[in-house]
């Protein structure tokens, strides 16, 4: 048994609770935005999901220079880099010219960003985290059609549970707004429900990838923000142009158009409060990326799993908290039921007698970068958990899963 040394103790204690702070932060300061009024000749709230949408992707871009960062000023670092690019040749994984497979997934993330950004501003924000808690739904359906995974009878019935909850909380939220308040519900609903799948399909185009090239997680993310960037260019130029109704201020410019650049760069060096919130978004994006993968590698993605479920019940208590949201019993039992469903499908809860525990052979293939791999936007639901599946495969033979979290993460080190 490997004994746990102080400062150990004291790193995991750091990467958790920042996951869980950064990861709050994330959807809070994205939404503080869009409530964030720029003109106040004419009140109008800060709507510029292009604009956030570059500024995740800067923030993405970033954990490329980290990566080189580290590894010029970490030994440790270095070492253990080359131990696994020495890994990956001996899987036979391809380890040159992986860079421009980000390409792909990064379009996928604008999709499903972008439209979340939109979603943000036709509802409220304990709505939205709710409803996105439904993630886990499109992203199974989506690897068991693509990626051939066989769900666990456990993992079926959780996903029934969160179904449920997601439409308790979408009936409670129809029921009690109304309609002249918010005009952009039905559209919000829509969008975020489309963003799922674009985030669903980034994370199988990931997976695929790290199953068959070996690419340090961070390099992978901040590639993908390169190409965000060159993509969302191009889509801001476009969004400058489309026209809108500018009566809708929800989802249309003061200039009539569906983004306007000139009055976003203006309104945030205008307004030290939005500049704070630009700046804290930008930041935490940054370092979720690097914490979500740290919880993951050195603890265990069933850990990395509870803290994103725990980061959807602060992001709802903010928000009845210190943005008075109102309280809905109704939508209070709809989050529950989520909740516990999303805690059976990721394995946290077990149910005695519904799933025996077989011999499982580990369904991700591809290097150790695949199981480090971590990371996260707007949404503060995972993309895809890439689960450590190595169950019990004797009766003498202990999973990964199984083991405390310090203990797993020193013994695979």
């Amino acid at each position: 048994m490997v004994e746990t040394s102080g400062s150990s103790k004291g790193f995991y204690v750091i990467i958790v609770v920042g996951m869980l702070v950064c990861g709050t932060l994330n959807t809070i300061s994205f939404k503080e935005q869009d409530d964030f009024v720029v003109d106040e000749s004419n009140p109008r709230p800060f709507y510029h999901p292009f604009v956030q949408t570059y500024m995740m992707f800067i923030a993405e871009f970033a954990c490329l220079a980290a990566f080189y960062i580290a590894q010029a000023a970490s030994p440790t670092f270095r070492k253990n880099h080359e131990l696994e690019l020495q890994d990956a040749i001996q899987q036979n994984l391809k380890t040159t010219g992986v860079w421009w497979k980000a390409a792909l997934p990064a379009l996928c993330d604008i999709g499903g960003t972008g439209l979340q950004l939109v979603a943000m501003n036709f509802m409220s924000q304990s709505v939205f985290v709710m409803l996105r808690g439904g993630s886990p739904v499109i992203i199974a359906i989506l690897t068991v059609i693509f990626l051939k995974r066989i769900l666990a009878r456990s993992q079926i019935f959780g996903l029934s549970l969160v179904v449920f909850g997601v439409t308790i909380v979408g009936v409670n939220t129809f029921i009690t707004t109304n309609s002249n308040d918010s005009p952009n519900l039905v559209a919000g609903v829509i969008c975020c429900f489309l963003s799922m799948f674009g985030s669903g399909i980034q994370a199988i185009v990931e997976e695929k990838i790290l199953r068959k090239n070996h690419i340090h997680p961070l390099k992978l993310v901040g590639f993908e923000g390169m190409f965000g960037l060159i993509y969302n260019t191009v889509l801001i130029a476009i969004a400058n142009q489309i026209p809108c109704d500018v009566n809708n201020v929800q989802a249309c410019n003061a200039n009539g158009k569906v983004e306007d650049i000139a009055s976003a760069v203006r309104g945030i060096f205008s307004h030290s409060g939005l500049l704070s919130w630009v700046i804290i978004a930008m930041v935490s994006l940054g370092l979720t990326n690097f914490f979500a993968m740290s919880v993951t590698k050195i603890a265990s993605a069933l850990t990395r799993a509870v803290l994103t479920i725990t980061t959807l019940v602060l992001i709802w208590v903010y928000n009845l908290t210190v943005n008075h949201d109102k309280f809905y019993p109704l939508q209070l039992v709809g989050f529950i039921i989520l909740i516990i469903g999303n805690l059976i499908y990721q394995k946290v809860l077990r149910i005695p007698g519904l799933d025996k525990r077989d011999s499982i052979k580990g369904s991700v293939l591809g290097s150790k970068a695949c199981r480090s791999f971590g990371r996260a936007s707007v949404d503060p639901v995972p993309r895809l958990l890439i689960e450590e599946d190595e169950e019990i495969i004797d009766n003498n033979t202990t999973t990964l899963l199984d083991r405390s979290p310090i203990q797993s993460g020193l013994n695979d080190t």
